[in-house]
């Protein structure tokens, strides 16, 4: 089986104990096609990864079957008189093309459905890690793109990053989280966030600390002075 970067992104998220569980269920599920019971940011992770685990096992079964079966030496003549004929010529080759073109619709409706189930496993992941589960259901499949190319690991930081604002604030309420994964995540995401800009004054003295690079953070904000 193939393992990627993503999941090794994704489960790096997780606790030691949560981590373990994610990295048993794919090579079990990889390996020897056993799917876990699992729940949790572990189970969801699993989902994110199990969609890719698939294709590549059809590709590989697919290649294990080989390609078309070899003529006998008398079919080999019967299509050689075939093809001196000039008609059957451009009928055969007139007959490729239609198969051809639904060859590759074909394999672009699975990449297109591949693409749709990944896409619904990374929201699953970001969804279950935000606190206001209101509007699941508001939550556009052009948002849920949006969020699949922005990836896990930034929409976990960007969900850290709002939560914790949240907390310092005792006036502050939560976005409901339609509206939170539409537009509310982009000024907590990596290259638009300003931690000094975002806290009230009276917050620094109680907020947690964080590892974050300050003199990165200083240089975007001369950039915006």
């Amino acid at each position: 089986m193939l393992f990627y970067k993503s999941f090794d992104e994704a489960i790096s998220m997780l606790s030691d104990d949560e981590q373990l569980r994610a990295y048993r269920a794919i090579i079990k599920y990889g390996l020897y096609g056993e799917e876990p019971e699992l729940e949790g940011v572990a189970g969801a992770v699993f989902l994110l990864a199990k969609p890719q685990i698939d294709a590549n096992n059809r590709r590989y079964e697919n290649g294990k079957r080989g390609g078309r079966p070899k003529k006998t030496d008398g079919e080999a003549d019967d299509n050689q008189s075939k093809t001196e004929i000039k008609p059957n010529e451009n009928q055969n080759k007139t007959e490729r093309k239609p198969k051809e073109k639904e060859k590759e619709k074909e394999k672009d409706k699975e990449k297109d459905n591949n693409n749709i189930v990944q896409v619904e496993d990374v929201f699953e992941v970001v969804w279950k890690a935000y606190p206001e589960k209101k509007g699941k259901g508001r939550v556009s499949l052009a948002d849920k793109k949006r969020i699949a190319q922005i990836g896990v690991e930034k929409m976990l930081i960007a969900i850290q990053r709002y939560k914790d604002e949240v907390s310092s604030q005792e006036w502050r309420h939560w976005q409901n989280g339609s509206t939170f994964f539409h537009s509310g995540y982009i000024d907590y995401l990596d290259e638009n966030y300003e931690e000094s800009k975002q806290r009230s004054p009276n917050s620094f003295n109680n907020a947690t600390p964080r590892d974050y690079n300050m003199d990165e953070l200083e240089l975007k904000l001369l950039r915006t002075n």
